[in-house]
């Protein structure tokens, strides 16, 4: 399945963090949807670069796009020599050779923001759909910079031997991980990765979970592990260095939206029941450490827990 619309791309999201600080992107977008013309993407760009940051100009250029976008487009695109200068038919990065502020497009919840095609994915163990519970977005300075991490976990079945991501049999910390684990292990659980520049909001994902922004300095983004136990950096995947990309904090619970299903969980006998809470867990609620290595991709992507 396709996403119905791919309104609005998360290098407009970040455009609009980075230049309306002291408003919230949702009221912007809001805005922004007032203009109803084509290449609306295009266009909505053009009208963010234009604007600035300010309010009075964003609703200006919306109002002169809905007379003739073309001016619009015009301004945004060529100088006064006629030469054209940007393409915003193409991401901000790629537009105007700048970087992006991630801003809020690290949060737990909601709905994601996906590779263009892409699949919501589907579980190895009992092939339900799986449920979102959060994505990071990982900006400039970062070994994966401008890529966001989704991760997707599934609520429709469980397992002993799946309560947490499968672990090595040698010691952790400085283990090289044996060829093609890292395509095999991600069963109940998807991490997938998609570059900011092509992401889009996946409009046809109905939330399990409520939105709730992710605190980066929590989560340890840009910055090195908070180890409740032993430091258990890995060491190499198919000579690959690995680099650590965040971390889950322990405890960490997922507020449910309302009317969505229960997870299933194991009872004292063992058997498979639903969970009465109102939130939902990912892996026990243990810290959930992520690292990287080499190029961003989900096959290259290594998680670990740890428990007080």
């Amino acid at each position: 399945m396709t996403p119905k619309e791919t309104w609005p791309y998360a290098d407009i999201v970040a455009k609009i963090t980075a230049d309306f600080p002291h408003e919230s992107a949702a009221t912007i977008l809001d805005l922004l949807d007032e203009y109803k013309g084509v290449e609306k993407v295009r266009v909505v760009r053009c009208i963010l670069h234009l604007a600035n940051g300010g309010i009075d100009q964003l609703l200006e250029l919306i109002g002169t796009a809905n007379t003739d976008y073309r001016d619009v487009i015009y301004w945004a695109e060529y100088d006064l020599d006629d030469q054209r200068i940007h393409d915003f038919g193409q991401p901000f990065a790629i537009a105007t050779e700048t970087g992006y502020d991630c801003g809020q497009l690290s949060y737990i919840g909601g709905r994601p923001y996906l590779p263009s095609g892409t699949e919501i994915p589907m579980c190895a163990v009992c092939s339900a759909r799986m449920c979102f519970f959060f994505q990071v977005a990982l900006s400039a300075g970062h070994h994966w910079q401008h890529t966001i991490l989704a991760m997707f976990h599934c609520i429709s079945c469980c397992s002993e031997d799946a309560l947490i991501p499968e672990m090595l049999t040698v010691p952790l910390k400085g283990a090289e991980i044996p060829l093609e684990f890292l395509t095999h292990y991600q069963t109940n659980f998807r991490i997938i990765i998609g570059d900011i520049a092509t992401a889009s909001y996946r409009n046809d994902y109905d939330p399990l979970i409520e939105y709730i922004p992710i605190n980066s300095s929590t989560w340890r983004v840009g910055a090195k592990p908070q180890w409740l136990l032993d430091d258990e950096t890995p060491g190499s995947y198919e000579a690959l260095e690995a680099t650590f990309l965040f971390q889950v904090p322990s405890g960490l619970i997922f507020p449910k939206c309302s009317g969505a299903p229960a997870q299933k969980t194991l009872n004292l006998e063992g058997q498979i029941v639903d969970a009465q809470q109102r939130h939902y867990e990912l892996f026990l609620g243990n810290a959930v450490y992520f690292f990287g290595f080499g190029s961003p991709a989900s096959e290259h992507t290594y998680i670990l827990t740890q428990a007080d």
